[in-house]
């Protein structure tokens, strides 16, 4: 049986779903970079209180790696000081164990990946207002931090 592609084991062991500390719960990995693996998952508060989140790990071949440390941490520090719509959230820096994790904003829906793979098997393209929406959205960001002030 496979979750998302993963094997029991992967999920279970390698990827720690389903781990729980004071206010994260691991439910699934959604991709991996060089320096982090990212994970869908749940942030638990006082009252019942719960939202979905984005949780950003780093690699656990990285703990002991100070620039990767410091580059996570900065990349928190600074997205947390940006307010813009197309910018996700952060919400916390946090340990949990010996990872060192960013929660942040959730944004419901596909992936652009996930609809130009749909697109390409049905051998159309994502309409070109469509994509010029994208691009303007992703410029507006763009400009956006290059314009703040730090």
């Amino acid at each position: 049986m496979s979750f998302l592609g993963l094997s029991v084991a992967e999920q279970t062991q390698e990827y720690r779903l389903n781990e729980v500390n004071e206010r994260y719960r691991f439910l699934a990995k959604l991709g991996s970079g060089g320096m982090a693996d990212v994970f869908l998952g749940i942030q638990h508060g006082a009252a019942d209180f719960k939202r979905m989140v984005v949780i950003k790990s780093i690699h656990t071949t990285k703990l002991n790696d100070q620039d990767c440390m410091r580059m996570l941490i900065d990349e928190a520090r600074l997205v947390a000081a940006l307010n813009h719509p197309h910018i996700v959230k952060i919400y916390d820096l946090c340990r949990m164990g010996e990872d060192i994790c960013i929660a942040m904003e959730y944004v419901d829906g596909e992936s652009l990946a996930y609809i130009q793979r749909v697109m390409s098997q049905r051998k159309q393209h994502i309409p070109l207002p469509i994509t010029c929406k994208f691009i303007l959205e992703a410029a507006e960001a763009l400009h956006y931090v290059h314009s703040v002030k730090t």
